[in-house]
């Protein structure tokens, strides 16, 4: 019987098997190389670490925590990762299956603004909306009865401002979240100041949010600044704000500064400018007998990105934000400041701070795609 000279199947499977060997030790032989050649891929999520002696306690628990570490840290990875990425958005303008959408004229959006900037009636029951209702008038009341005015504020989404979102995405009605929450009826006269008109009109001529992130600019802050100042000086003319020389100019974005390409682990698309305002010269006028502003502000990342602008009302100020989960724990020093930034978790919004700090103005403030917060905030003690 004649016999075919060429390599025979099991030459051909076992040729196989040995590539495919060779390709599962390439990538696990790089899983403890202490080199990244994409160190920014950011997931949302801690990755899956090698068992410990700790689990030794528990042995059926380690082929599990074993299969976990390696599909994290599988040599390449990441780097697989990012170029599959780069194919469906750059080739297939597709979706990549993480928490943002791609907009128009590259704009990178949060995908938590897509139903609060559709206007979703859905979005808020009629039990949220009261019990939102009730910690507005309960915050203020209890800002009121120590000497303070609360003011509330909510940052307007990105796509609010400058909606660059896809057109597959219309809008379901024209009542806002923002409109919502201002046709609540509080008993306590709190301030409610409304970012939006003096925003919009800005934005014509600049961007106020970063094209590739999720907040605003230092420009946009200082807007937000500006108005939160004047609103207060209408209910309350007695108060005295730091002045200071202000020069505005533009600067290039730092690489991945509020950029969402990193979750990609690439790289930003092209070098775009973003306002720069600097204080000199900060004082405040001592000729008179005003009161000076004393600030107390609580919220969530939107008033940690108002920092560098908050010398627009204080001179000083201790700062809480980059400590989301911990308690505020403060020194003397602290006491003698003019603002305090308290941008942490809702649960950890103690207005009790107020005893302490003594503060004149209390300001809320909260972002539009996650005004459901607002219904976790702690209701404060009863003031008797």
């Amino acid at each position: 019987m004649w016999k075919s000279a060429l390599p025979g199947p099991r030459l051909y499977a076992l040729t196989l098997s040995w590539l495919f060997c060779l390709t599962l030790l390439v990538g696990l032989t790089g899983t403890f190389v202490p080199i990244d050649t994409v160190p920014t891929l950011y997931e949302f999520r801690r990755y899956a670490s090698f068992p410990s002696r700790a689990d030794l306690d528990r042995p059926t628990a380690i082929p599990a925590k074993l299969t976990s570490f390696f599909n994290d840290n599988f040599g390449g990875r990441k780097l697989l990762v990012r170029e599959y990425f780069r194919f469906r958005l750059r080739a297939l303008h597709g979706d990549v299956g993480l928490p943002l959408v791609y907009g128009k004229d590259g704009w990178l959006i949060s995908a938590d603004e897509v139903e609060s900037y559709r206007n979703d009636p859905a979005q808020i029951s009629p039990s949220q909306l009261e019990r939102m209702r009730v910690v507005l008038n309960s915050w203020c009341s209890y800002a009121r009865d120590r000497g303070a005015v609360l003011v509330f504020v909510v940052g307007p989404n990105k796509t609010t401002i400058h909606p660059q979102i896809p057109d597959y995405y219309p809008k379901k009605t024209d009542i806002s979240t923002i409109d919502r929450l201002n046709e609540l009826k509080i008993d306590c006269p709190l301030i409610k100041v409304d970012l939006r008109e003096t925003l919009r009109v800005h934005a014509k001529y600049l961007p106020l949010y970063y094209k590739w992130g999720t907040h605003w600019n230092n420009f946009a802050t200082l807007l937000a600044w500006k108005e939160i100042k004047a609103a207060v000086a209408k209910t309350k003319p007695n108060i005295t704000w730091p002045t200071a020389e202000l020069t505005l100019a533009q600067r290039l974005a730092l690489p991945w500064e509020d950029s969402m390409w990193q979750w990609f682990g690439l790289a930003d698309p092209e070098q775009v400018k973003v306002p720069n305002p600097t204080y000199s010269d900060r004082k405040y006028d001592t000729t008179g007998s005003a009161e000076r502003a004393k600030v107390l502000a609580f919220g969530d990342s939107f008033l940690a990105w108002m920092r560098p602008t908050v010398f627009e009302v204080a001179d000083t100020y201790s700062d809480w934000s980059m400590k989301p989960y911990d308690p505020v724990e403060y020194t003397a020093e602290d006491l003698a400041k003019d603002a305090w930034i308290v941008a942490v978790v809702p649960e950890r919004r103690n207005l009790e701070l107020m005893n302490v700090y003594k503060p004149n103005v209390v300001i809320l403030e909260i972002v539009e795609r996650s005004i459901m917060a607002l219904a976790d905030l702690p209701i404060p003690p009863d003031p008797k």
